[in-house]
C-alpha cells in the first residue's frame, strides 16, 4: 500500500480522473464544464508539491466534493480549494463559496460580508443586534473584527459580527497548524497566510448554519467542509462537555450492535428448545430456574448475565461488530500500538478530533484503514503530540 502511494501519484490520480466513471460523474454534475474541471484539478495538483505526495484518493474525493456543488476549486478564485493535511487531501470551502451557494436558493435579496476597522462597530441595538457604520470602514487600515448580514426576501434580516479577539480564540482553539505557527513564528496554514479570509469564511459559515436557508447544497457544504482529515474543524457549538456527551452515546451503542451478543442475551431459551424438548417447559420459569438446574450443565447460560462478561464483550464489538469493519487487522494494530504506549483510548479520541481526523461524536473505529495504519507507523511522533 505505501509502495502504492510512492510511485507516481500523478500519474494515479489522472488515471482515476480519466476513468468513465469519474467523467461520468462529472458530466452529470457539470455538463460540458467537465473536461475543464478535469483539467484545473491536475493543475493544482501539479502546482502544489504537497499536494503530489497526497493520497489520490482523497484529492479525487475532494475534487467531487466541489464538483458536486458546483464550485470552481482555483486557490485565487476564493470559493473553495482542495488542500493538503499531511499525505491526504481535504475539501475547504472559502467564504466566496457560502456566499455562492445562499445566493442560488434566490432567498435572499441582499448580502454583503467585510472586515471591520476602528470605528465603524457602534455596539449593540436593543435587540442584540451589532450596529455598524459602513461609511466608517476603511479597507486600508487593519481590521478590529468582521462582520456578515443578509436580508431575505422576506424581509427578515441578520447582522453577524465577530472581533478580531474572538475570530483569534476560535483558530487558535480549532486549529492545531494555527497554534504550531503561533508557536514557532511560522506561516504554514491558511489561518496564518490569509487570516482576513479564513476570519470571513468563519463568521458567514456560522451564521448561515444558525439563521440561513439550509438548501441541500449548503448542508453539504456545511458537512463536507474540512471533513477529511482536516487539521481545523469549524464546528460551532462543540468544546468538552458536547464531545463527552456523545462519546457516552457512542459507547452506549456499542454493546447493542454487535453480531453475536444480542443473539445471546435476547433469546437464550430459543437454541436450547431445539436441543431439547423439556427445556421448553422451562421457558415459562423466569431466569432463576434455569440458573439453579441449568448452571452445573451449561456454562454459557450463566455467564451473560455478570458484569465481568459484559465487560468483556464491549471491546470485541468494538473491533468486529461495528457494521462489519474491513480492516479489523489495522483497528487491532492502531489499538495495541496507543496501549503499549501507554495512550487512553479516550485521550487518543480528544487528539484526533482536535487535529481534525475525526468530528464529535466519532469513535477511534471511524477513521479510516489508513488512518489507522498512519497512527502506528508514526505513534512515537502521535504519542509526543498528545504528551
Amino acid at each position: 500500500m505505501a509502495d502504492m502511494m510512492k510511485v507516481n501519484p500523478q500519474t494515479q490520480l489522472k488515471k482515476m480522473m480519466d476513468s468513465e466513471s469519474v467523467q461520468a460523474r462529472l458530466k452529470e454534475c457539470l455538463g460540458k464544464h467537465s473536461q475543464q474541471f478535469t483539467s484545473s484539478v491536475l493543475a493544482v495538483v501539479n502546482d502544489n508539491k504537497l499536494l503530489q505526495n497526497a493520497d489520490p484518493k482523497t484529492i479525487l474525493t475532494s475534487a467531487m466534493t466541489a464538483a458536486t456543488l458546483n464550485l470552481p476549486i482555483q486557490k485565487d478564485l476564493g470559493f473553495a480549494w482542495i488542500v493538503p493535511y499531511k499525505t491526504v487531501a481535504q475539501f475547504q470551502m472559502g467564504y466566496k463559496g457560502y456566499i455562492q451557494l445562499a445566493m442560488r436558493t434566490g432567498q435572499y435579496s441582499r448580502m454583503n460580508a467585510t472586515a471591520v476597522t476602528e470605528g465603524a462597530f457602534k455596539g449593540y441595538d436593543d435587540m442584540g443586534e451589532p450596529m455598524i457604520d459602513w461609511a466608517k470602514i476603511d479597507p486600508d487600515e487593519d481590521a478590529v473584527g468582521y462582520v456578515f448580514a443578509f436580508r431575505m426576501v422576506n424581509g427578515f434580516t441578520k447582522v453577524e459580527y465577530w472581533s478580531r479577539k474572538k475570530v483569534e480564540a476560535h483558530a487558535m482553539r480549532y486549529s492545531q497548524a494555527y497554534r504550531y505557527d503561533k508557536t514557532n513564528g511560522r506561516q504554514s496554514c491558511p489561518w496564518s497566510t490569509d487570516f482576513d479570509q479564513m476570519a470571513l469564511k468563519t463568521v458567514i459559515k456560522n451564521t448561515l448554519s444558525k439563521w440561513g436557508i439550509l438548501s441541500v447544497e449548503m448542508q453539504k457544504a456545511l458537512a463536507e467542509d474540512q471533513s477529511v482529515d482536516g487539521e481545523y474543524v469549524d464546528n460551532p457549538g462543540s468544546g468538552p462537555s458536547s464531545r463527552r456527551s456523545k462519546l457516552e452515546q457512542s459507547i452506549d451503542v456499542t454493546p447493542e450492535t454487535p453480531d453475536e451478543p444480542p443473539s445471546s442475551d435476547p433469546e437464550p431459551k430459543k437454541p436450547a428448545a431445539k436441543k431439547e424438548e423439556p427445556k421448553a417447559k422451562e421457558e415459562k420459569p423466569e431466569p432463576k430456574k434455569e440458573e439453579k438446574k441449568e448452571a452445573p450443565k451449561e456454562k454459557p447460560k450463566p455467564k451473560p448475565e455478570p458484569d465481568p462478561k459484559d465487560e468483556k464483550k464491549e471491546p470485541e464489538g468494538e473491533d468486529d461488530g461495528q457494521g462489519g469493519l474491513p480492516f479489523g487487522d489495522a483497528y487491532t494494530d492502531m489499538m495495541n500500538a496507543l496501549d503499549d504506549k501507554g495512550v487512553d483510548p479516550e485521550e487518543a479520541l480528544n487528539a484526533f478530533v482536535s487535529n481534525g481526523w475525526l468530528d464529535d461524536g466519532q469513535a477511534l473505529k471511524d477513521l479510516s484503514e489508513s488512518q489507522m495504519k498512519q497512527v502506528v507507523e508514526h505513534i512515537d511522533e502521535f504519542v509526543a503530540e498528545i504528551k
